[in-house]
């Protein structure tokens, strides 16, 4: 640079470096000072400088009591949490509380501004303010002091903030006037459970130590007992340790007590041992138990270590912290739950069934390579996942039929990873399956070596066939082109048959066959809705073992089908067997695999399907009513023209009884032939006489029949209220709701 350049353009020069050394200037001392635009902005506001990241202590006192927060030291990731002294003590905050706080005056704006002198220093009652807030913000100090009532607007307080004088309104008053203990955290418990390596849980219940087992899982899944217990190095049941681990998260503070107080009020029911994984973090210690002072449904808590600290907790938290170790003992034979479950692997000798999920359905990789249905895997995945021991029991493995294992069975989940860098992690059970000896028998987890007795029955779950996977369609019927239905039903008392036939759309009644009793339409309609509907909750085995009651079925179901073009008249027949848990074992007459079927199809063809309209009589045909309590009362009525007229009894009895008879619509039929001694029919509660014409559409009174129908006892039928009655001329015994004969039975005395 010449000269002759400086010369020209000095003066520029020194204005630009001017500027340059105000620019430093204004930023060196505006650091600690408002700005002029920062105070433009923040005209309205009481605090006219607000910056978060200058903020180190601040101090609220109310209520008679003040309490002073301030930031911590840097935790291991490095953040800094505000911490508060209260009452001598010395706290972790409540981050929430805090930042309401803050952001309460952050954001506090008054109504208006008070001159000085305007008002009467009696008046705005700041000698003893309600609250006072100071905030430290670098080099900057600010106090906030909430004083006495202003005249308007409603419910307004007189505020003071370094002097100057304003009026605020009760909501932002009643926001700065937090009780200095809200700023305590409730957090009662010092660590979170993915934090922990161990876990004891001792007094009532007994003996209950954890530690974090080898394998993965979710929430309690990860657990086993430590073998300082009877219980030896079990895997702990997943659901208890997770009711356990809510229990504790569940010690929120309601309340703090002193310490002196809570030693006076404790009955040690419980103590709480927590060991942190980082060993250079303390252990933890809470005992819990007796009842709060002046707390209704909460007790006391006090922890012992790493500091002390007292509060009332909720009563409820003791359900889970009470169980005995036996409730932690896990029985089941997988433990992963079946949403974590990826693959699915089953040996047995040359036999191998491989499955692993694809999308939201599964896919069979061993002993053909196909498409399994999501319902089918998930059936066969549900019956492993759930699927428990009675008991576990020690003894050589070659006793037990555990060596050389009959079957093996491999199960791979993927489960979250809590804390670290999270994602998920594969867990490898592989279960033993033993040969079943009698009506027992048993297999080996290897991830923790428990051997589990099992009934016989089971190997059939843990050593399935591939027909397991099948789809869940059973019969591939054209509903229209049902022609005949057939049941046979088989109990102690021996067979019943049912068979109707469909003509013109209607189905008659084939077998048994009773003058005035026909086919209950509907109720056919159920059946063969059910029948062409019928699906395979589950596929258990390719053929009956003897163990499914296959061999002397309870229930045949056969449905004949009409002729087509390639096949003359055939049949479809469904064969039901022995209940299970969640349904019946089944098979159908042209494939011998036996499913478990749900309890519709049983349910409805059950029942006889006759008409339940049996008793009903056209209304237009009925001529005279009688009803009679045999030994007892008696009341008649009789139509005359087009009207009806009471011939015994109150003039009510008209309508009751021709309403009665008219609406006798069963709920049901019961049985067929002489009736059972418990219908109650060899003593009668009540005997209708009817007279009604056969056919009032075509005789019109002028040849008419005269019939009883008998009411007996009463009893539930499907969940509803009944009473018996049998017409004498259709041998078949009907179940009517009580509400239906009610005003009958009441109009004639019936007790």
């Amino acid at each position: 640079m010449n000269g002759a350049f400086v010369k020209r353009h000095l003066t520029t020069l020194v204005l630009v470096v001017l500027a340059i050394a105000g620019v430093v200037v204004l930023f060196v001392v505006d650091k600690g000072n408002v700005t002029t635009q920062e105070s433009e902005l923040r005209k309205k506001n009481i605090v006219p400088q607000w910056r978060l990241e200058d903020i180190r202590e601040v101090t609220l006192t109310t209520h008679g009591k003040t309490a002073k927060l301030t930031l911590g030291a840097p935790t291991d990731a490095g953040q800094r949490l505000w911490e508060v002294t209260l009452d001598d003590g010395h706290f972790v905050a409540s981050q929430q509380a805090v930042d309401q706080l803050l952001g309460t005056l952050e954001y506090a704006t008054f109504e208006r501004k008070i001159e000085k002198g305007a008002v009467a220093e009696p008046e705005l009652g700041l000698a003893t303010p309600a609250t006072v807030v100071t905030v430290a913000m670098g080099p900057k100090s600010y106090r906030v002091a909430v004083g006495g009532a202003a005249p308007t607007p409603k419910d307004a307080r007189y505020c003071d903030v370094d002097g100057e004088l304003y009026v605020i309104t009760s909501q932002l008053a009643s926001a700065l006037d937090m009780r200095p203990e809200a700023l305590r955290t409730r957090s009662f418990v010092p660590y979170l459970s993915v934090d922990l390596k161990g876990l004891s849980v001792d007094g009532e219940g007994g003996a209950r130590h954890f530690v974090r087992a080898p394998w993965t899982g979710s929430r309690g899944a990860g657990f086993r007992f430590d073998g300082s217990t009877p219980e030896g190095d079990v895997r702990a049941n997943a659901e208890n340790i997770d009711a356990l681990l809510g229990a504790i998260g569940a010690l929120q503070a309601e309340s703090f007590l002193a310490d002196d107080e809570a030693d006076k009020a404790i009955q040690k029911r419980v103590t709480i041992t927590m060991l942190p994984k980082n060993e250079r973090e303390p252990k933890a210690v809470i005992e819990i138990g007796g009842a709060c002072p002046g707390k209704e449904e909460q007790i006391v808590a006090v922890r012992r270590e790493p500091t002390r600290s007292s509060a009332c907790v909720p009563e409820t938290v003791l359900e889970a912290l009470v169980k005995p170790a036996s409730a932690f003992v896990d029985l089941s034979v997988v433990g992963a739950r079946s949403d974590e479950v990826n693959e699915v692997t089953i040996i047995e000798g040359n036999r191998t069934i491989e499955i692993a999920r694809s999308g939201v359905g599964w896919h069979m990789r061993k002993p053909t390579d196909r498409k399994v249905g999501a319902d089918a895997g998930n059936a066969m995945l549900d019956a492993l996942t759930s699927l428990d021991g009675a008991k576990i029991v020690t003894g050589a493995p070659k006793d037990l039929g555990l060596d050389p294992p009959f079957a093996t069975l491999k199960v791979t989940s993927s489960t979250p990873v809590f804390g670290g860098d999270g994602g998920n992690v594969d867990r490898v059970e592989t279960v033993e399956i033993g040969s079943s000896k009698g009506e027992t028998m048993h297999v080996r987890r290897l991830e923790d070596g428990t051997i589990l007795e099992l009934p016989a029955d089971k190997l059939r779950v843990l050593s399935p066939s591939e027909v397991v996977l099948r789809d869940a369609v059973v019969l591939d019927i054209v509903r229209t082109d049902l022609r005949e239905l057939s049941i046979v039903t088989t109990s102690a008392g021996g067979a019943r048959t049912q068979r109707f036939k469909r003509v013109n759309n209607v189905w008659e009644l084939v077998e048994p066959s009773y003058s005035g009793v026909s086919a209950d339409t509907g109720l056919v309609e159920d059946v063969a809705d059910a029948l062409v509907g019928i699906k395979a909750l589950r596929w258990v085995a390719a053929k009956d073992d003897g163990t499914f009651g296959l061999d002397k079925p309870r229930m045949v179901v056969e449905a004949k089908l009409a002729e087509s073009a390639a096949t003359t008249s055939k049949t479809a027949r469904v064969e039901i067997g022995a209940e299970t848990a969640d349904g019946v074992f089944a098979r159908t007459s042209d494939d011998p695999a036996v499913f478990v079927a749900a309890h519709g199809l049983e349910q409805t063809a059950a029942m006889w399907l006759l008409d339940r309209q049996a008793l009903v009589v056209d209304p237009a045909g009925i001529q005279r009513v009688e009803a009679k309590v045999p030994g007892g009362k008696k009341i008649s009525a009789e139509r005359v023209g087009d009207v009806w007229k009471a011939v015994a009894g109150d003039a009510d009895v008209a309508s009751t009884l021709r309403n009665t008879v008219a609406g006798l619509i069963a709920e049901g039929v019961v049985g067929n032939g002489p009736p059972d001694k418990s219908y109650g029919f060899d003593k009668p509660r009540l005997v209708l006489t009817v007279v009604a014409d056969i056919d009032p559409s075509r005789n019109k009174g002028k040849t008419s029949r005269t019939f009883e129908i008998s009411f007996g006892a009463g009893d539930s039928f499907r969940g509803t209220s009944v009473v018996y009655a049998r017409r004498e001329d259709l041998g078949v015994t009907f179940a009517i709701a009580q509400g239906k004969v009610r005003a009958l039975f009441d109009a004639a005395g019936v007790k």
